[in-house]
């Protein structure tokens, strides 16, 4: 099937959550990393995900920029080479804190995110977890957890 659909031999195979098109189930496939894994990338074997509004919002066509088919999923951690670590999936944020610079994206499209065994993200999004958490617990932290305790933090102030 892989190689119909890419024209190419399937050398990375792995099993990930495929979104073909609008309002349709995740699809559990087999997915080929075809492209080769670029320089400031690394590649981990996810241990945990989490699901977020923000993939439900894909699903139904609310959310800019849809492309299909994609991997969804923002929240992640795993193993890379013997770590355990939680992704980052804010993607070229830069030094700008106050707003959203050009180029930014979120984790889990238009760049395939963390509903895969593996996954390749830019080596600076990249972070220990701490000893205190499991990976699930760690992987609900990123986009699903820390807004709101950010949230809370201001609020407090």
């Amino acid at each position: 099937m892989l190689k119909q659909a890419f024209g190419h031999k399937c050398i990375n195979v792995m099993r990930a959550y495929v979104l073909w098109g609008l309002n349709q189930a995740l699809d559990c496939t087999d997915w080929d990393f075809h492209e080769p894994i670029k320089e400031d990338e690394v590649e981990l074997e996810l241990k945990a995900t989490s699901l977020n509004h923000r993939d439900v919002w894909i699903t139904k066509g609310l959310y800019a920029g849809i492309v299909f088919p994609t991997i969804l999923g923002s929240d992640g951690a795993g193993v890379l080479n013997g770590r355990r670590v939680i992704i980052n999936p804010s993607l070229n944020w830069g030094e700008q804190s106050a707003a959203q610079p050009e180029g930014f994206q979120v984790l889990g499209m238009p760049r395939h995110g963390t509903f895969a065994q593996k996954i390749r993200v830019p080596a600076e999004n990249v972070f220990d977890i701490p000893d205190h958490l499991d990976f699930q617990e760690a992987a609900s932290l990123p986009l699903a957890g820390l807004p709101h305790t950010e949230r809370f933090l201001r609020k407090e102030k």
